[in-house]
C-alpha cells in the first residue's frame, strides 16, 4: 500500500459499495489512499442508511419518555466533545517527513472515524428513546 499516485474517487466508490471489490483491493495491496476513501464512503453510507431507517420508523414509533430537545443537546455535546478530544490527541503534521505524514494521516483518519461514529449511534439511541428523528439527524451531522 505504498503507491504514491492518487487513484481518484471512482475506484473507491466501487470498492465501498461492492464488498467483493473492497476485499480484493485490500488483499491485493491497493493504494492506502483508495482504501481509506472506500472506508470513509462505507461509514458515511451506513450513517445515511440508518437515517433512512429512522425516517421510515419514525412514523410508526410512539414518542418515548425522554424529551427530544434534551436528548439532542446531549448527543451534540458528546459528538462535539469527541471531536475536540480527537483534535487534542492527534499530532500536528506540519514539519514531518513524507513517510511520517502518511502514517500520521492514516492514524488520524481512523481516530476521527472512531470518534465520529458514536455521535450517530448515540443519535439513533436517542431517537429510539425519544421518538424524535431530529435527535438522529443531530448525531449524524456531528
Amino acid at each position: 500500500m505504498t503507491d504514491p499516485r492518487d487513484p481518484g474517487w471512482r475506484p473507491a466508490i466501487g470498492a465501498a459499495l461492492v464488498p467483493v471489490k473492497g476485499a480484493r483491493l485490500v488483499r491485493d495491496g491497493g493504494s492506502a489512499l483508495l482504501v481509506m476513501r472506500a472506508l470513509w464512503i462505507a461509514f458515511t453510507t451506513a450513517i445515511v442508511l440508518i437515517g433512512v431507517v429512522v425516517i421510515l420508523v419514525s412514523t410508526e414509533l410512539p414518542g418515548g419518555g425522554i424529551d427530544g430537545r434534551f436528548t439532542t443537546a446531549v448527543v451534540v455535546a458528546l459528538g462535539v466533545l469527541a471531536q475536540a478530544v480527537a483534535g487534542a490527541v492527534l499530532p500536528a503534521i506540519a514539519g514531518m517527513k513524507a513517510g511520517d505524514v502518511r502514517r500520521t494521516a492514516q492514524r488520524a483518519f481512523f481516530i476521527r472515524v472512531l470518534l465520529a461514529e458514536p455521535a450517530a449511534l448515540f443519535g439513533f439511541l436517542g431517537f429510539a428513546l425519544s421518538g424524535n428523528p431530529a435527535v438522529y439527524l443531530a448525531g449524524a451531522v456531528v
